[in-house]
């Protein structure tokens, strides 16, 4: 969006706006299913919850059955790729967690409850990420269930 696009009424300039954000979002769906780095599920949640945002505060510009539907499929696919970016933090910061608890780090060998814990922590992402990957090809093609935000 360019700088003449702000100058246009809410109208036209909000389905601008939500247009950017879903392309955002789109942009990083085939990065998040090579799973190589998890900042970016982070900014596809982020355009993903600006395009939430700006779709509830515009309920003067976008039919309500279609925006009400497409805020209730974001913020489903919000809860499930919360899921993995809450499990990618929380396997980050293992190693710090448990030198704060005391941990000696020296015993947390095989089978060590530390590391029966982290196994523990992978297993969950791997199924949760399973869901990603099977809600992010579910919209291939489209916003969330092939529906079309701006129209």
């Amino acid at each position: 969006m360019n700088a003449a696009d702000r100058q246009q009424p809410a109208g036209r300039v909000l389905p601008l706006l939500l247009d950017e954000y879903l392309q955002q979002f789109r942009s990083f769906e085939q990065s998040v299913l090579t799973d190589q780095d998890p900042e970016d599920l982070h900014s596809l949640r982020v355009a993903l919850r600006r395009a939430r945002s700006l779709l509830s505060l515009g309920g003067a510009v976008f039919p309500s059955a279609q925006r009400k539907e497409l805020i209730q499929q974001m913020r489903d696919f919000g809860s499930i790729s919360s899921q993995v970016r809450d499990l990618d933090v929380l396997i980050g910061d293992l190693p710090k967690l448990l030198l704060a608890s005391r941990i000696e780090v020296s015993k947390l060998g095989v089978g060590s409850p530390a590391e029966l814990l982290q196994q523990t922590l992978v297993r969950q992402r791997e199924a949760a990420f399973a869901e990603l990957a099977r809600a992010i090809d579910a919209t291939a093609g489209g916003e969330p269930n092939n529906q079309s935000a701006a129209q």
